[in-house]
């Protein structure tokens, strides 16, 4: 993990735009439109299906002032969870993988109360990040052309565009993460080269328009081996990034503004996956470990007693077989994530409330079709995790809510003028099968 450290700034270019009148601005195939204030993207469309949704990271506690009242940042920043408009309620984004259309469905509870469409990207050289570069507790987008390197920040207001911003273009070889570095509750961005190992972190500050990116610098290199995930251990607010080599070492470093301080932990063998939690509500990043190969479940909870330090103390959860497949949660609106395990094979659920590493109680839920695929927020801004499914072969959605116990739920199926194609369909009319075998799916949420 060795490399140049520099303080040097990444040059950066022109980041500001006006927002008055009728004006056009030119992103290599898109084109932005600017009206009284009502923005949408036009662009090109591709037939691919990939797109990028959001990094898992915690951002400044002081997210807990927010509209929700589940007192997580996991689940509750619009940083990190959509909330377009700030009433503490997950929102849905759309992609249609066939044109490139991307909505933005504002939610209350089982209900959609608008819609907005921000017109086509090409999902075949666009990914995006979700965070809040404003601090404005609404949730924005970073948009990067892999192609032509282009990249920019768009402030959302609702299912409008509040403003798109062009920031500095980086060659296809950076790829970007989300965290919050200087904990000033607006989202940053590190910069991670795949093919030399550098690294840079721009500070952001959407407020101000002429100058968005405030500071770019570049820290450490790191060998391309090793990939980086956003996480905060120490519970100061800052995000710190977890380090984890294809070889299966592991290192910390904490970072305050640009500059990381490094601590090695213990190594796990490549078999071993993670994911992110908060176990115990203190407010630090914990990790779920899940051994593909054995089924084993372990939890790494952290404690920081010094500055720039972590330790983890561990807790064996139960065996499960590869195809249960986990997401975090809170499903009691206790500040502490929760597990919810899907079986990819046979369409069975569970959710596990955790306390720590104790599973408190152990709820088997109702199958679903395998087609089918489940995302998490709070809709209706009861503090409680609830469940959207997007059946991707009938498209029947269905909003699991979770009641007061936090261990049942109530179903409620999405409203006939909501639902979107599921599959893709030629101009024959024919559904569009893939290498696979099975139809190419159309509307894509997360």
């Amino acid at each position: 993990m060795l490399g140049q450290k520099s303080n040097s700034n990444l040059a950066l270019g022109n980041s500001s735009t006006a927002s008055s009148g009728l004006e056009q601005l030119r992103w290599n195939d898109y084109k932005f439109d600017i009206s009284n204030g009502n923005q949408s993207f036009l662009g090109r469309s591709s037939s691919s299906s990939e797109y990028a949704g959001a990094q898992s990271r915690l951002p400044s506690t002081k997210s807990l002032f927010g509209a929700n009242p589940n007192p997580n940042p996991y689940l509750t920043s619009a940083a990190i969870v959509p909330d377009f408009n700030a009433d503490g309620k997950t929102d849905k984004i759309w992609v249609d993988s066939q044109t490139g259309e991307t909505q933005v469905w504002l939610m209350d509870g089982t209900n959609v109360i608008q819609k907005g469409s921000l017109g086509q990207i090409d999902v075949s050289s666009t990914v995006y990040k979700i965070g809040d570069f404003n601090a404005d507790g609404k949730t924005d987008f970073l948009l990067r052309n892999q192609v032509t390197g282009e990249n920019s920040i768009v402030l959302m207001d609702g299912t409008n565009v509040a403003n798109f911003i062009p920031i500095d273009t980086l060659d296809a070889s950076w790829t970007p993460y989300i965290g919050d570095f200087d904990s000033d509750r607006k989202t940053d961005i590190l910069w991670r080269n795949n093919q030399t190992g550098q690294n840079a972190i721009w500070l952001v500050d959407a407020t101000n328009p002429n100058q968005v990116v405030k500071s770019a610098t570049f820290i450490e290199s790191v060998d391309p081996s090793w990939t980086p995930t956003m996480v905060d251990f120490d519970g100061n607010g800052r995000t710190d990034i977890f380090w984890r080599s294809a070889t299966g070492e592991n290192s910390a470093w904490f970072i305050d503004g640009t500059q990381a301080n490094k601590s090695a932990l213990e190594t796990l063998d490549p078999t071993w996956t993670f994911s992110l939690g908060d176990f115990n509500g203190d407010f630090r990043s914990d990790l779920l470990w899940r051994n593909t190969t054995t089924g084993e479940n372990k939890i790494w909870q952290a404690n920081s007693l010094l500055p720039n330090s972590v330790f983890f103390t561990e807790g064996s959860l139960t065996t499960l077989d590869a195809n249960w497949k986990s997401s975090i949660a809170d499903f009691n609106a206790d500040g502490k994530t929760d597990i919810f395990w899907h079986n990819e094979a046979t369409g069975e659920n569970t959710s596990w409330l955790m306390d720590g590493a104790t599973i408190t109680t152990e709820t088997f839920l109702s199958p679903t079709p395998t087609s089918s695929k489940a995302s998490f927020g709070d809709f209706n801004n009861d503090g409680r995790t609830d469940i959207y499914w997007r059946d991707y072969a009938g498209g029947a959605d269905e909003i699991w809510t979770t009641n007061t116990d936090g261990t049942t739920v109530t179903k409620t199926p999405i409203a006939e003028t909501d639902r979107l194609s599921p599959v893709q369909v030629g101009e024959d009319g024919q559904v569009i099968v893939g290498p696979d075998g099975l139809p190419l799916q159309k509307w894509i949420t997360f």
